[in-house]
């Protein structure tokens, strides 16, 4: 079992550049959205008055600073992990990859990178199990 615990783990490095450029473009959405939140919060104090700009000040510094924090890489959030979020990390890679099976970490990369959804299924539960 530990054998397949630091085969998944070289999996998780191998994905992690796509893994963070899924995270990237999630990044962007948001700051879209910060943008429409500040014109509204514009058009808010236009209609509202000085009420309408604490609204719209509050909503703005709210998604500034939500926007504001940097990625940290994968393999470091890997490490902060506790050993209990790692385990479910674990087992939800292994739910995904249900019957494979593979001998080394080299085979398992190519068997997922090779099935694009199931590459996309890995790469989902990363996302969710590491940054939710």
């Amino acid at each position: 079992m530990e054998a397949k615990k630091d085969d998944v783990t070289k999996l998780i490095g191998d994905l992690s550049p796509d893994v963070e450029k899924q995270l990237r473009m999630t990044w962007k959405n948001v700051c879209r959205g910060a943008l429409v939140t500040g014109g509204l919060s514009g058009v808010c104090a236009l209609l509202g008055g000085p009420v309408g700009l604490a609204f719209g000040g509050i909503i703005g510094g709210i998604y500034s600073w939500m926007t504001s924090e940097e990625f940290k890489p994968l393999p470091q959030i890997l490490m902060e992990m506790t050993p209990a979020q790692r385990d479910e990390l674990f087992k939800g890679i292994m739910a995904v990859l249900g019957g494979q099976v593979w001998e080394t970490a080299s085979q398992l990369i190519y068997i997922v990178r090779g099935t694009p959804s199931l590459k996309k299924a890995v790469i989902n539960v990363i996302i969710q199990k590491m940054f939710h």
